[in-house]
């Protein structure tokens, strides 16, 4: 059985991936798809409302394009066309994605392929958008 999603669990590590993970949000009333480019816990600023742990001053280290696209395809899909929302015990008025957030553990404009990721994510939803549809 999977864990339980909520407000209150944004385990990026919940389903085994590198850069994608689903949470609440309580903002958004429903499912955000995070995308963390910080997988090495770095930053370039020094916010004080930081809640990263071990945070270490740096910037996001090389993206795995490949990597990400494959991912961001394979959660959409099992969001969009199987049982994730009953999986992970989501309640039912949060059963829709409200957006793709580029979070994470750190700053992800110090990503330095930023343009190319973001552009990455866009073409990978409007892919799985036109999927859903058929």
């Amino acid at each position: 059985m999977a864990s339980k999603l909520s407000v209150t669990s944004h385990r990026a590590d919940i389903l085994g991936l590198r850069y994608v993970y689903p949470v609440i949000s309580r903002r958004a009333g429903g499912l955000s798809i995070g995308v963390n480019f910080n997988t090495n816990n770095t930053c370039n600023w020094r916010c004080v409302y930081c809640q990263v742990q071990n945070l270490t001053v740096g910037v996001a280290p090389a993206l795995d394009f490949a990597l990400l696209e494959q991912e961001l395809h394979s959660v959409l899909a099992d969001v969009l066309q199987s049982d994730f929302y009953d999986r992970f015990e989501v309640a039912p008025d949060k059963r829709v994605i409200k957006d793709i957030a580029i979070a994470g553990n750190g700053e992800p404009t110090s990503l330095a392929e930023f343009p190319d990721a973001i552009a990455k994510i866009a073409e990978v939803a409007t892919q799985q958008k036109r999927v859903s549809r058929q």
